[in-house]
């Protein structure tokens, strides 16, 4: 199931949060990032735009509602 979550991009850091951006639940080092590419797939809602990002250490599935929050 998905989850909302919050981004901000701090330098080379892009935090994600719950509820409050202010206290992130987690940090992707952005020059980590083996992958960041849209997803294809077919069983995906009209007004999903999912894509992945890649680390060493997890895979992160991200979905926007808007075509430009992807690229």
């Amino acid at each position: 199931s998905w989850k909302l979550r919050w981004f901000k991009l701090q330098g080379r850091f892009l935090l994600y949060a719950a509820l409050n951006p202010d206290e992130p639940l987690g940090v992707i080092d952005l020059p980590t990032v083996r992958t960041c590419a849209a997803l294809q797939d077919e069983t995906a809602s009209n007004n999903m735009y999912q894509f992945f990002v890649e680390t060493p250490r997890r895979t992160f599935y991200l979905y926007t509602e808007q075509a430009e929050g992807r690229e």
